[in-house]
């Protein structure tokens, strides 16, 4: 019994000095153009508009995106769901497209972003 509660004992100090050990993971550049790979194969998982002519797109690793359209695009704002053309590619990216209640609207650029802000402090911002 006393040499498993020593195995046990050595297996934890072990695992512990191994994740000291480890560095953080490096931050994402803002701002880089990029694309979502498999974006067609359950790659998104969620996004929000900004307005009409923008919105935020989140990935399933739970990283963000932001698209800018080349116009408005109606409808977006108040969309519940949307769908994704990624152009006979599998990733999403500047040259995809996105359709909401039957339009298509053409991406313009496809970026990496910060999380979307809170509504709150979207509200705040059209106010000032």
């Amino acid at each position: 019994m006393k040499t498993l509660q020593r195995a046990l004992a050595a297996l934890a100090a072990a695992s512990m000095a191994g994740g000291a050990v480890a560095a953080p993971p490096k931050p994402r550049p803002i701002g880089m153009e990029t694309q979502i790979p498999f974006a067609d194969h359950r790659g998104i998982r969620d996004f929000q508009a900004d307005g009409d002519s923008a919105l935020w797109i989140q990935d399933q690793g739970r990283n963000w995106y932001r698209a800018t359209l080349f116009g408005p695009c109606p409808g977006l704002p108040y969309a519940i769901g949307i769908g994704f053309v990624t152009k006979g590619t599998s990733a999403l990216d500047k040259f995809g497209q996105i359709v909401v209640e039957g339009r298509t609207c053409q991406i313009e650029t496809f970026a990496t972003s910060n999380p979307p802000p809170r509504k709150a402090d979207r509200k705040k911002r059209k106010e000032s």
